[in-house]
Formats: structure tokens, C-alpha cells, sequence
């Protein structure tokens, strides 16, 4: 019977990992098993390695400022009305759902940049097929608004992948230090993503790629002059036809809104009313996983007061048939089960304790691959910094990006095989 090598063993895990990345919003059951493979391998290549992981310095800090984050979570835990509930968020989080597992295995064992390109191929292959199915959904109006969804769940979960790969993918298919087959598939993907934002129709997806893309590109267009028309005629043509459709131009002119209107804005007064829950409870928060419910909490109780005053109103009303029956208050807090908003959602269920914490380690995240890229100008560090900025930062102003189980399993396998390539060197005899 022949014996399974570590070499194959790792081999393995790269297939359990990219298919839990690329499953994860399509079948929870199957990125289950993928994701409980890919642990039991990595726990097993940990004894065959005497209890040590090699991992590289970088990595290493990375780490460390996921766990000073994680750690200034735990008070959440203990002062939550439902510890239970919190702490069961806690592990999720921590250990099984949110992508942990997928950053230690590709870190510490897969190291091969032909496994790293076919890992990456696969991912964007994924998302290609995920952004054709939201063309279908929204034109025969199947989603929520005519909303595409792709491959499965919220449409948010889409709009946050697609934040994320577009810079990865004309980064790629520009630039020369990756493989051939690579920029291939990158090419295709950018065409797929252009349909994907139009037909999944989100408003922060639209202005997180106004912002990134621009800078993202703007390198490669004054070194290749010929992509600039090509760019300005993809940029005519999505423009023209949102124009001709009014549903886009609907969408796109309520998003001052957010900004200018914050009393008619749905995320405007969702971020209004988590101010005064995170007032109430500002050191550690209402607990990890609560936020939902004290939100309903909040707003029955609002709900009430209006009724109440409402019935005073009537009686005085009665009682004074000549009086002016003043129009009772009304409801301005949407049925919303999270605050539309990354550092929001932190401060509200892990406090100030957990903001920071949060805080800290976007600013390492960023300031660390900034700083690697202005210093070595390597592609893998600039496309780290933007996939986190992307979603974490500017997308997460917007949507509680952090707290998607799927959009972050799929942002630290991304991340995690990019800080993989850089380590690594396109092979002299491959274009």
C-alpha cells in the first residue's frame, strides 16, 4: 500500500482549502468538510514537523496583530446578557468560520508557486462563474430589487468578493511578474466582474472600485499607453448603458444621500441609532453576536413610546375638540440586524476595548504592506493592501464586511496566497 509524503499531504491541503474559499457561499456543508480536512491535515503536518510551524517573519506579524484583536475581544464575551451565544460567536470567529484555519495552512505548509498560480486560477474562475449568474438573476428578477446574488446568500456577500478581486485581477492581467495561464483567467475575470457590479447592483461596491481602481491602475496605463482607450471605452460603455436603464440611475443618485440626508438614508440612520447602544455599554460592549438583538430591543422600545405618545395625543384630542391634534412622531429606525458599518459593528459589540484592537490591526495590515511595497516593489504587497482596504476599509464603511463568514474566509485565502507568491519567483521557462 503505498504511503502518503508530506509532499503529497500538502498537496492535499491546497485542494481543501481552495475548495473551501471557493465553496463557502455555495454549500456551508461542504466548506464544513473541506474546512475540517484541511485542519485535521494541518494539525497532522504540525506533528510530523515536531510541533513547529515555519513561518516567515512577516507572517508571523500579521499574526500577532490578529491576536492582540482577538484577545481584546474576549471581555465582550463576559459581560454579554448571553455568554453562551457570545462565546459560540467567539469560536466562530476565531477558530471556525471566518477563514483562520485557511491563513495558517497556506502560511505554514504550501509553499510551491505552482500550487500557489493554480490556487489563485481557481479562485478567479470561481468568481467568473459567480458574476455570469448574477445576469440571469437580475434580468429575470429573481433576487431581492433585481438584485444578483451569484453563487449563493446575501448580495452583499458578492459585492464585498468583487471589491476585493477586481484590483487583483487587472493587477494580474497587467502586470509581468505572473504567469501566462494566470493573466488569462484575470483578463476573463475583470470582463466577468464588470457585469457583476451592474447586475448585483450595489451602491458601496460601486463607490469602493471608484476609489481603488484608479490608483490600482494608473501605473500600468502610463507604461502602456494602449490600455488607456480601451479603458475609456469600458468606462463609456458601463456608463451608457446605466444611463439608458432607470433603475441604475435611481441607485446611483441616492448615494449622497448617505452622506448629505442621513435622516431618509437607511444606512444613515442605522449608523444614527447604534451611537446611543454603544453609549450604553462603552467599555466592552453589548457582547460578541448581541448587537442584533439589542437593536430590536432599542426600537421596541421606541416603537412603544410612539404609541404611547399617540394614545396621550387622541385623548388630549378628545378632550379638547378644538384643539389641534398634533401628528404623532414617527418611526425612523429600520428593521436592520447589523449597523451597515465595520467599526460601528466592533464598537458596539466588543466596545472600545475591541475597537481598538480592530483599529490596530488595520493599521498594522496596511501600513505593513504599504511599507513592503514602496520598500520592494513587489505586486503581491500592493494587491494585499488593496484587497484589505477594499473590503475591510471602504466597503466596510458601508456594510459589516468583517462579520460575512464567507467574504472573509475568501479575503484570507486571497491575501494569504498573495503573501505566498511573493515569496516565490515566476520560473525563468514559464511566460
Amino acid at each position: 500500500m503505498p504511503t502518503l509524503t508530506n509532499e503529497k499531504l500538502i498537496k492535499y491541503l491546497a485542494i481543501t482549502v481552495t475548495v473551501a474559499a471557493c465553496i463557502r457561499r455555495l454549500s456551508t456543508a461542504v466548506f464544513s468538510i473541506a474546512n475540517g480536512l484541511a485542519l485535521l491535515l494541518v494539525l497532522y503536518l504540525w506533528r510530523q514537523n515536531k510541533y513547529s510551524l515555519n513561518l516567515s517573519d512577516e507572517a508571523k506579524g500579521y499574526m500577532k496583530a490578529y491576536l492582540i484583536f482577538i484577545l481584546l475581544m474576549i471581555p465582550s464575551v463576559f459581560v454579554s446578557d448571553k455568554p453562551l451565544v457570545s462565546l459560540k460567536e467567539y469560536l466562530n470567529f476565531v477558530v471556525w468560520r471566518y477563514g483562520n484555519i485557511i491563513f495558517i495552512a497556506i502560511m505554514a505548509f504550501i509553499k510551491r508557486r505552482d500550487y500557489l498560480v493554480n490556487m489563485l486560477t481557481a479562485l478567479l474562475l470561481t468568481t467568473i462563474v459567480d458574476c455570469l449568474l448574477t445576469v440571469p438573476q437580475s434580468l429575470l428578477n429573481m433576487g431581492p430589487a433585481g438584485r444578483g446574488w451569484g453563487l449563493g446568500g446575501n448580495p452583499l456577500y458578492l459585492s464585498g468578493i468583487l471589491c476585493m478581486v477586481l484590483p487583483v485581477a487587472l493587477v494580474i492581467a497587467l502586470d509581468p511578474a505572473f504567469e501566462k495561464r494566470l493573466k488569462k483567467a484575470a483578463s476573463c475575470t475583470v470582463a466577468a466582474i464588470t457585469a457583476g457590479l451592474i447586475f448585483n447592483n450595489s451602491r458601496s461596491a460601486w463607490l469602493t472600485e471608484v476609489l481603488v481602481i484608479p490608483p490600482t491602475i494608473c501605473k500600468y496605463l502610463k507604461q502602456q499607453k494602449k490600455y488607456v482607450l480601451l479603458f475609456v471605452l469600458v468606462l463609456a460603455g458601463i456608463a451608457a448603458f446605466m444611463a439608458a436603464k432607470p433603475v441604475y440611475m435611481a441607485r446611483i443618485r441616492t448615494i449622497p444621500a448617505t452622506f448629505t440626508n442621513r435622516a431618509h438614508d437607511l444606512r444613515g440612520l442605522v449608523w444614527k441609532h447604534a451611537v446611543p447602544i454603544i453609549q450604553d455599554h462603552p467599555v466592552a460592549g453589548v457582547g460578541l453576536g448581541r448587537y442584533a438583538d439589542k437593536y430590536q430591543e432599542f426600537r421596541s422600545k421606541k416603537i412603544e413610546a410612539i404609541k404611547k405618545q399617540t394614545q396621550q395625543a387622541k385623548a388630549a384630542a378628545q378632550k379638547q375638540p378644538k384643539a389641534t391634534l398634533r401628528k404623532p412622531p414617527q418611526l425612523d429606525m429600520p428593521n436592520e440586524t447589523h449597523t451597515h458599518n465595520n467599526f460601528l459593528q466592533v464598537a458596539a459589540e466588543t466596545g472600545l476595548v475591541g475597537l481598538a484592537g480592530f483599529v490596530y490591526f488595520c493599521g498594522y495590515v496596511l501600513f505593513t504592506s504599504l511599507k513592503n511595497y514602496r520598500k520592494h516593489h513587489n505586486p503581491c504587497d500592493k494587491l494585499v493592501f488593496l484587497v484589505f482596504l477594499s473590503n475591510v476599509v471602504i466597503m466596510g464603511a458601508f456594510d459589516v464586511t468583517f462579520f460575512m463568514s464567507p467574504g472573509m474566509s475568501f479575503m484570507f485565502f486571497l491575501i494569504t496566497v498573495l503573501l505566498q507568491m511573493k515569496t516565490t519567483k515566476k520560473p525563468d521557462n514559464v511566460v
